[in-house]
């Protein structure tokens, strides 16, 4: 490009605030070879024009433009207030690349230089970009305070900024700096020249001046030939199921999912909006609670190769996904292996990336909750690896949540047992139903146009110019880098809009863009996506329904009539909860009542205590991460999660053989008891009798032969009246604890109002102050039922 051959013409216009005045020394103002020298090249030489090849082999720095200030006591408004005066459409600090928008012709010093009045100096530094250590300065431009432009000029390969900008820093303003980082026309390469050999017989060098240009008589015919590029279409975006109620997916019934429908693809380019009330700021989620890391493991001293062990993966009965079509990314989907009721939403999503030209390999872990992965222990494997970080997840996804109650051990009504909302899982799976796998035709030349082609070489990041290969991603049309990919995507999930997210990366033919995602975002930010998404769905189909959130597998569920119900059942989970506050059903307790119940009465520590007074327990951790309570002397017991018998003291598996399968096990004091002991054992007993499987089984089997002698006896029935009974007996003896002791508190407030009452109306007749005693003490007494 010529930089200054239209100079005095075709100049852009430098900030408004930045003018130069009409001035004599601007009017004398020539571009002449002294005021210049570096930027007037009459003719792009050929470091030029070999530029864009130098930069694809990674021999050349990449050509930019920073603008900056050098003044660090600038406040910030002003600051502020001197950029929103600049007309040159570029941020602070922010590299922009000069080969773009035609940036070799508009930036350069005579059309960056302006006079900044009394307010700001302008000043434009020329870096030579060396392609090893620092960046040195060649030359720095400037405007004095009589409006004359100066030059201050290195010898050699360049300077340090600071001995340049000695004479602009003496003005005592703030400095406006451009930054011109560029490759100069003088620069010869490091490497030995060497002689140019043709492979070709005949072949030769042009340039542009030896291109032949056809007369308007002549015709020229162009053949292009054909270029076979792998195809890119469809592409998912999960914003096409929003459209109308016959388009959307049908719910399910029950449990099961009817995967055999085919959910057509639908062109929709609507938004859909959700309520503040509703939804939750992504940009907060972004930076939720949550783990989100990525840490490289070495696999040089393994047994079997990374890249095979991903392959055999495949095939394991995780959820596995190559997020490329290399096959150098897989994603392995844990979450129901932590929890096998939570198919609404991502808990633990693991990826395995593969290192270009290393043995090591990068693992990134996302999960919902806050792992230590210190502790995770060192394995040579890929399967010891995610068996360990399920554990992890399991003991922190465990620790808190309160016990979940089953639908066969309460036996809720059954008018509050609804039917599930299709949630990403499923409406993923319609999609990638929608996609017919079709071939391209092109004619199969060599041999080798058979087998995958591996990492191109040479590639770079269409935005900031990265060029490892470890952290680019092929996209339709070009490559991104990792960073700015991630910031493409949390820039759409900031928005309070549920837009189509369209992220046209190029997935490996089995997989989808959505199964790429938990590699970029949170799993935070992408459930919120997710759950919005759904709960758009579902809004359009409701009808007089309502849509609820399960509290215990976050799934969405359709409730007939369920505005007169208390207690959710859901299909998915079979779990049981309250619709006000998600616990366990409590009725006819208030959800308050319960609160305050449940936080003195631990069913695990009282049921220690019903056959014998135990004073200490003992906590074992299994392996899969579910910690069990048991007495002291307990010799045996058995993992409720993956059904493995062991001893309780040695902590070895019982049968089979094999290593130690408890993690840790420790003993603790009981606590002391809170609640008195006729109430705790009554609350306790049926407490163990309802949850207790083998006491159940035990009961069945006798309904089982009772159904033998009689058949009009139904064995299901008499189960569920069991279950409301003991459920029944355990919330009595909770609301009779709690009413015996609110009655001695109730007295004594009532008492009290009573006195207040009284001192109001014997001193001084304050008439509002009796008034306000006399309705307190109403208030309290229909409380109680007393009015």
């Amino acid at each position: 490009f010529d930089l200054l051959a239209e100079a005095s013409s075709s100049l852009p216009s430098p900030p408004h605030s930045l003018q130069p005045p009409m001035s004599a020394v601007q009017d004398i103002f020539c571009f002449d070879e002294d005021s210049f020298p570096s930027l007037l090249d009459r003719k792009p030489s050929s470091a030029r024009r070999t530029r864009g090849l130098s930069e694809r082999k990674g021999e050349a720095p990449p050509s930019a433009i920073v603008k900056s200030f050098i003044d660090t006591g600038l406040g910030r408004r002003r600051r502020a207030k001197l950029l929103s005066e600049c007309e040159d459409e570029l941020a602070c600090d922010v590299p922009y690349s000069l080969h773009r928008k035609n940036r070799w012709a508009e930036c350069n010093a005579p059309a960056l230089l302006g006079d900044g009045g009394e307010d700001v100096a302008i000043a434009v530094v020329e870096r030579t970009a060396a392609k090893k250590g620092t960046r040195l300065v060649s030359a720095v431009h400037y405007v004095d305070r009589e409006g004359a432009r100066r030059s201050n000029m290195a010898k050699g390969k360049g300077t340090n900024q600071e001995n340049l900008l000695t004479q602009v820093k003496e003005q005592e303003r703030p400095v406006l700096l451009y930054s011109l980082c560029k490759t100069p026309s003088a620069e010869k390469s490091d490497k030995k020249e060497q002689k140019k050999t043709s492979r070709r017989a005949g072949a030769f060098n042009i340039t542009s001046d030896d291109v032949f240009v056809p007369s308007d008589n002549e015709e020229v015919v162009v053949e292009e030939m054909p270029v076979w590029r792998r195809s890119r279409e469809p592409s998912f975006c999960l914003g096409d199921y929003i459209v109308s109620k016959e388009y959307v997916c049908p719910p399910a019934s029950g449990s099961k999912v009817d995967r055999s429908r085919d959910g057509s693809p639908v062109d929709m380019t609507a938004y859909v909006e959700v309520s503040p009330e509703e939804s939750t700021a992504p940009s907060a989620l972004l930076v939720a609670k949550g783990t989100y890391k990525t840490i490289e493991i070495p696999t040089g001293k393994w047994a079997k190769g990374a890249h095979e062990q991903m392959r055999s993966l495949t095939s394991s009965s995780y959820y596995t996904r190559w997020l490329d079509a290399n096959e150098r990314r897989l994603m392995v989907d844990l979450s129901t292996t932590v929890c096998s009721h939570c198919s609404g939403r991502f808990l633990l999503v693991v990826i395995f990336e593969k290192l270009h030209n290393s043995k090591n390999i990068k693992m990134t872990i996302n999960c919902v909750d806050d792992l230590d992965l210190s502790s995770l222990p060192s394995s040579d494997c890929l399967d010891d690896l995610l068996f360990n970080t399920v554990a992890l997840a399991v003991e922190k996804f465990k620790d808190g949540r309160p016990p979940v109650e089953y639908s066969p051990k309460v036996n809720p009504p059954m008018e509050s047992t609804g039917s599930l909302v299709e949630r990403d899982a499923v409406l993923a799976e319609h999609r990638e139903l929608s996609i017919t796998a079709t071939s391209d035709d092109f004619d199969r030349i060599l041999d080798s146009d058979d087998e995958e082609g591996d990492l191109v070489s040479g590639v770079r990041c269409n935005k900031c110019g990265e060029s490892r290969v470890d952290d680019l991603f092929e996209m339709e049309e070009d490559w991104l880098c990792r960073g700015c990919l991630t910031q493409t995507i949390c820039a759409i999930l900031s928005n309070r809009m549920i837009v189509k997210l369209n992220v046209p990366i190029a997935c490996h033919p089995a997989s989808t863009p959505l199964d790429a995602l938990p590699l970029f975002v949170p799993l935070s930010a992408l459930n919120h996506y997710m759950r919005s998404l759904s709960m758009a769905i579902a809004e359009i189909l409701k009808g007089d329904d309502l849509i609820v959130e399960c509290k215990l597998c976050m799934n969405l569920v359709r409730l007939k009539d369920g505005f007169e119900a208390s207690v959710l059942a859901c299909p998915g989970c079979k779990g049981v909860s309250c619709l006000s506050c998600g616990s366990s059903p409590h009725d006819p307790l208030s959800c308050q009542e319960f609160a305050e119940w449940s936080s003195k009465f631990d069913a695990r520590i009282e049921s220690l205590r019903i056959d014998a007074n135990y004073k200490f327990g003992r906590a074992i951790t299994c392996e899969c991460g579910e910690e069990m309570i048991l007495p002291q002397e307990q010799k045996e017991t058995t993992c409720p999660r993956c059904h493995i018998a062991f001893d309780a003291l040695s902590l070895v598996k019982k049968r089979g053989g094999g290593s130690i399968q408890a993690r840790a096990a420790r003993l603790f004091p009981l606590p002391t008891r809170t609640i008195a002991k006729e109430f705790a054992s009554v609350a306790a007993l049926a407490h163990s009798e309802r949850v207790d499987d083998r006491r159940r089984a035990m009961f069945e089997r006798a309904a089982r032969k009772m159904r033998g002698c009689s058949s009009a006896f139904d064995a299901e029935s008499a189960l569920a009246i069991r279950a409301s009974a003991l459920h029944a007996a355990e919330m009595a003896a909770a609301g009779a604890y709690l009413a015996r002791g609110r009655s001695p508190r109730v007295a004594a407030m009532i008492v009290s109002g009573w006195e207040r009452l009284r001192t109001a109306a014997q001193e001084e007749k304050d008439e509002k102050r009796a008034t306000r005693a006399l309705q307190s003490l109403k208030e309290i007494l229909k409380e109680n039922g007393a009015l």
